[in-house]
């Protein structure tokens, strides 16, 4: 039975761009980002000249960390965080096993938000064209962190 055919043999049809395309999609241009879209590939570098602190750790300069958009502001622009496995200065998280909408990637850890780092996201293409489309997080994924 092929993925589109449902068990008695019917075709279903697509009901979003996200099943049409679904695994394929790997750049999106910031002009169809969405809140709760994740994307991976943000370079150590760039955002540590975005937020002035993030990462930590300056040694790592040559590495990437994903981000997340937080909201989508008509005038202001897209705000974004970025996204660690460690948890410090974090209020929310995207818990492991997380299945993506869109591309069904699964994450292999959880994922920490950054939010206190938040960002607009640059007008220079440098920044975003290396970005890889992960997906877009499900808001049952989303969880909040329990005070220690």
């Amino acid at each position: 039975m092929g993925a589109a055919e449902t068990k008695k043999g019917a075709v279903k049809q697509p009901t979003s761009l996200w099943d049409i395309l679904g695994e394929a999609v790997r750049k999106v241009p910031p002009s169809y980002w969405e809140e709760r879209m994740m994307f991976g590939g943000a370079s150590d570098r760039e955002l540590l000249r975005q937020t002035s602190f993030f990462p930590e750790r300056r040694r790592h300069s040559l590495g990437t960390h994903p981000i997340y958009v937080l909201r989508i502001t008509g005038s202001d622009g897209i705000e974004v965080c970025p996204c660690s496995t460690k948890g410090r200065m974090a209020v929310r998280f995207i818990r492991q096993g997380c299945r993506l909408e869109g591309t069904g990637k699964v994450l292999n850890r959880r994922s920490y938000l950054i939010e206190a780092f938040r960002f607009l996201l640059p007008q220079d293409p440098a920044f975003w064209k290396p970005l890889r489309f992960w997906g877009k997080v499900p808001e049952t994924c989303l969880e909040s962190v329990s005070a220690p």
